[in-house]
């Protein structure tokens, strides 16, 4: 039996792939009639519907994968130590760098 994640997961998809199917469905049914239609009949925005139903798919989708993680777990060091610090570089070249504030300064 598919687990709780999984089923949210393959709705999500479902939604998100049938509102795709209705904008262009939408468009289509709009491009063949050759009629002026209203301002609020534009191909180029999909239909108020379609965008709700892409949000509640997207959502669903990211619900699943969350939910799929499980719980966090709590990292604790292994050797107890406390004072680590990263390596010394031999050249500081990688934090080095020139602003306009710099150059400006010594133009003057």
């Amino acid at each position: 039996m598919p687990s709780s994640t999984s089923i949210l997961t393959i709705v999500g998809v479902c939604l998100l792939l049938h509102s795709a199917y209705s904008c262009q469905q939408y468009r289509s049914i709009l491009s063949a009639f050759p009629v002026d239609l209203p301002a609020s009949y534009d191909p180029a925005k999909p239909p108020l519907d379609v965008v709700i139903e892409c949000i509640v798919g997207f959502v669903f989708c990211l619900l699943a994968k969350v939910l799929e993680t499980g719980p966090y777990l709590v990292v604790i060091s292994g050797t107890g130590e406390k004072g680590r610090s990263a390596p010394l570089y031999e050249t500081r070249d990688f934090d080095s760098f020139n602003t306009r504030v710099r150059i400006l300064a010594k133009s003057k």
